[in-house]
């Protein structure tokens, strides 16, 4: 598989683009796209047929932005503005160290300071606005389907934890030697760690909002079997390396239908 999204680009048209998105990636980020839609779809279904239900939840309205709330939204937009604009001052060093430049502090210091101060104010501003002499609280009904977004947020940020963690655990001598490195590098992360980790946390997201816990997992085993089909495609198409990405999306748009099948009606029964 080749190791950029541009150097595939690169030897087919014969250009000498340089894009700083990673094959391996892009093939997760695929992969959770297609575990959402899974996701979505069988908690929808679980629901019209009855064996899932609506939760309500508390909402207050008309209260002012905490400073709290100003507070995270400054130091968010900070984050955002000094690598979003830095991505485009330091294009070169972004394109060619994707990884390491997010977990710097490369970027437009500029740009971190005019996002700060437009996140706070726009946060302050909104909540002002929509602030009423006195606060109410009102219920909402929330649909087990729109929590689809967080149940995938959930199992990437523990998923990423977990797999760190069991890293660590299996090269304890790495770790000891550079802890910070080791603990912040993007490379070393054990598969079945981050499957553990990221199992539980849905478990008990899903349980807190009302999900029993076999409907979640019901849900999730056909969501992770394609997720993991999408991830491994280029790896495991069978072909030499210079025509793996394409033949490997191919395979997988023609086999969709049938893992599809293969992976939910057993589940679904």
């Amino acid at each position: 598989m080749y190791p950029k999204v541009s150097d595939l680009i690169n030897d087919v048209l014969g250009t000498h683009i340089n894009l700083p998105i990673q094959s391996y990636g892009m093939m997760v980020a695929l992969a959770f796209v297609a575990g959402g839609i899974v996701v979505r779809s069988e908690l929808k279904r679980k629901a019209g047929e009855g064996l899932i239900h609506s939760i309500r939840k508390k909402v207050t309205i008309g209260e002012p932005a905490s400073p709290s709330e100003i507070l995270v939204s400054t130091l968010m937009g900070f984050l955002l503005g000094l690598k979003i604009i830095g991505m485009f001052t330091h294009y070169s060093y972004f394109a060619d160290n994707p990884q390491d430049y997010i977990m710097s502090w490369q970027g437009s210091w500029l740009g971190g300071f005019l996002f700060a101060a437009g996140s706070g104010i726009y946060t302050w501003y909104t909540r002002n606005k929509a602030r009423l002499p006195k606060p109410r609280t009102d219920e909402i009904e929330v649909q087990p389907y729109q929590l689809t977004i967080n149940v995938l947020f959930v199992a990437a940020i523990f998923g990423i934890l977990g797999a760190k963690i069991f890293d660590v655990i299996e090269h304890l001598d790495d770790f000891f030697a550079d802890p910070l490195g080791t603990l912040f590098s993007f490379s070393g992360l054990a598969f079945y760690g981050g499957l553990i980790v990221a199992a539980f946390a849905v478990l008990w997201y899903a349980r807190r909002n009302g999900i029993p816990p076999a409907h979640i997992a019901d849900v999730a085993a056909p969501a992770v079997r394609l997720s993991n089909r999408v991830r491994s495609a280029p790896a495991s198409c069978g072909v030499p390396a210079s025509s793996c990405s394409i033949s490997a999306t191919s395979r997988v748009l023609k086999k969709s239908p049938k893992i599809l099948a293969d992976t939910i009606i057993p589940f679904s029964t």
